[in-house]
């Protein structure tokens, strides 16, 4: 057995730093909450080069007294635990003390702090964990702290940190849950001396929230409120017909504190079943406030994760919160007082009924009529009112001409050219399309069928045909979904989709493929960020992605209304074409069943 070596100091602050600062925004996220629990209603934070090369957090908050500045860098030192008890009760946002001694272990730092009482301030620099300067200076209430060349002692650490803007951006999601978190504290974000996030501090959490991600999501938003016994839950979660591809923007806060926690994300998203479609996921931004021994904070160096003491009573307790509201915001009977509410343990507990969604589903019809002429046997002339817009890409896909439909030149498919022995049928469910050839009934998903013939068309002609919008459409993103869509501009390129960094988190998208006009194209792209965040997927991959996603928003829906005339040219179109089995997404587009098959299933034959 090797020999048991007790660590020199510098080795152990050097592992303690690995623990606590895993890149840039670790130290800002570490130094604002040592701003906030010493009482700062004014922040400012200003980086360069992604925090890689400077991190500036300056409050006026209570700052340090001469004497305990030194000792602030020792490891384990802190003003906020003081007795085994207190870890029961933690109401700060710090409080173990390895904060500043792992920052100073890994770059050169200088520390400026006055106390109210003091005459004068005190300026201390520090690097590597070694004491350089301990000075009196003349300096405002408060404190800044100045981190400069983070892991310059450390290259291993530095080279697996991402590019300056990534790293920023990390930067920028720890400034955006802090000032969330905070709205009572006024926060200023210079990034390579811009501006680019500034909050009153009036103690509005809508004015948080409209500075942080703007208007359009701010009014997306249902208001969250609802207190039993000790426990309180307050805040915002999205519209149902807003949900997102991901969960990017699920904010959650536990006693002031940024957490994840899948017994309340489970919980949200439960209340929201049968309210979104499957694979979209609410945002929120959702305050809960519990008794701090009900909790224990004290899982991860991160605090990121916590532990409660009772899950089943806080899932329950944010799950009919959360129904509550949505069932208000959609005039649903199903709203539920707050007095019939059960807490137990059982997480598995029944659902309460799904909502009535259908007054706010959009079904908007489009009136389309034929005119033949007299002197033109076959052809067919268009007339398209307003409001059809949701239909227009259906009906541009077929030209009416029988002379360039002509099926029986096409290649031979699955069907061999059988369009003299087609006959249509009619339509159920206002889904599905029924034919008959000769013996067999087939019935078709219009929806998957269009989707895969604009799909086919995209991937064998390998270009997309623009629309420049007339004005750009401005995008509200999260951190992470503007970082990805700048990173794959050229991918979105490609696809069609033209876009610009328009700051602060916001893309203005300037073209997009001619089929999407009339769709919700910020949608679009918020979806396609969704998936572009897979970096293991090629350049391929992510166009066929991208290509399937228009192909399904630009195909005909479930519940259109169209014209039998066009219900039967399509019918014959799709029999008539190969490779059309199945939807890009891998469901089938049609079933058939033979005579033999239905006589069967009426006893008419054994």
């Amino acid at each position: 057995m090797s020999k048991i070596n007790v660590l020199p100091q510098r080795i152990a602050d050097l592992i303690a730093a690995g623990e606590v600062v895993e890149r840039p925004s670790s130290v800002v996220k570490e130094l604002l909450e040592n701003s906030i629990d010493a009482g700062a209603t004014q922040i400012t934070v200003e980086i360069k080069k992604g925090g890689n090369e400077l991190i500036r957090v300056t409050d006026n908050a209570s700052g340090i007294e001469h004497e305990d500045v030194e000792k602030a860098f020792l490891s384990h030192a802190t003003s906020k635990i003081k007795t085994e008890n207190d870890l029961n009760f933690i109401s700060t946002l710090g409080f173990r003390g390895e904060a500043l001694p792992s920052i100073a272990a890994v770059s050169k730092i200088s520390v400026l702090t006055k106390t109210p009482e003091s005459k004068i301030g005190t300026r201390f620099v520090i690097e590597g964990g070694k004491k350089i300067s301990l000075d009196e200076m003349g300096t405002p209430d408060g404190t800044t702290i100045i981190v400069k060349n983070l892991f310059f002692n450390t290259p291993a650490r530095y080279k697996f940190l991402k590019t300056d803007r990534s790293e920023g951006n990390y930067v920028a999601s720890t400034v955006d849950k802090m000032a969330l978190s905070n709205p009572q504290v006024s926060f200023k974000f210079i990034r390579d001396n811009r501006i680019v996030l500034q909050t009153s501090g009036d103690g509005k959490l809508s004015n948080a929230i409209y500075s942080v991600f703007g208007k359009d999501f701010l009014e997306t938003l249902i208001y969250v409120d609802l207190s039993i016994k000790e426990k309180k839950i307050y805040g915002f979660v999205s519209d149902p017909h807003k949900a997102r591809k991901n969960r990017s923007m699920q904010h959650l806060f536990l006693n002031g504190r940024y957490i994840k926690s899948k017994t309340i994300t489970s919980a949200i998203e439960r209340a929201y079943e049968h309210s979104i479609m499957s694979g979209f996921f609410p945002a929120c931004v959702l305050f809960l406030e519990i008794p701090f021994d009900d909790v224990d904070v004290n899982v991860h160096p991160s605090k990121l994760e916590v532990r409660f003491q009772n899950e089943g009573d806080v899932f329950s307790f944010v799950y009919h919160a959360v129904k509550n509201a949505i069932s208000a915001k959609l005039n649903s009977n199903l709203q539920i007082d707050s007095n019939d509410i059960f807490i137990n343990d059982d997480i598995d507990w029944d659902p309460v009924k799904s909502l009535d969604l259908s007054h706010f589903i959009d079904n908007k019809k489009t009136n389309v009529f034929y005119e033949k002429k007299d002197d033109e046997e076959n052809t067919e002339k268009i007339f398209i009112e307003d409001g059809a817009s949701q239909n227009q890409n259906f009906i541009d896909i077929f030209d009416f001409s029988d002379e360039e439909n002509d099926f029986s030149e096409q290649e031979p498919t699955f069907f061999e050219n059988v369009e003299k022995d087609i006959k249509y049928i009619g339509e159920v469910f206002g889904t599905y399309l029924i034919a008959q050839i000769n013996n067999e009934v087939i019935i078709i998903d219009k929806h998957a069928a269009h989707e895969r013939e604009i799909y086919n068309d995209l991937i064998e002609n390998k270009t997309v045909e623009k629309q420049i919008l007339t004005a750009p459409v401005i995008i509200n993103c999260s951190t992470k979904e503007y970082d990805i869509l700048l990173e794959n501009r050229a991918v979105l390129k490609k696809s069609g989709f033209e876009i610009d960094d328009f700051g602060q988190k916001t893309i203005a998208l300037r073209t997009c493929p001619a089929i999407l006009i009339g769709e919700d194209l910020s949608s679009a792209i918020l979806e396609a960020a969704s998936y572009l965040t897979y970096d293991k997927n090629t350049v391929n991959d992510k166009l066929e992605w991208i290509y399937e996603s228009i192909a399904c928003r630009a195909a005909v829906k479930a519940g259109d209304s169209l014209s039998d005339y066009e219900k039967e040219k399509f019918v014959k179109r799709i029999l008539n074409k190969g490779n059309l089995e199945f939807c890009p997404h891998g469901r089938p587009i049609y079933l058939k069943y033979t005579k033999s098959e239905i006589e069967k299933l009426f006893g008419r034959i054994i």
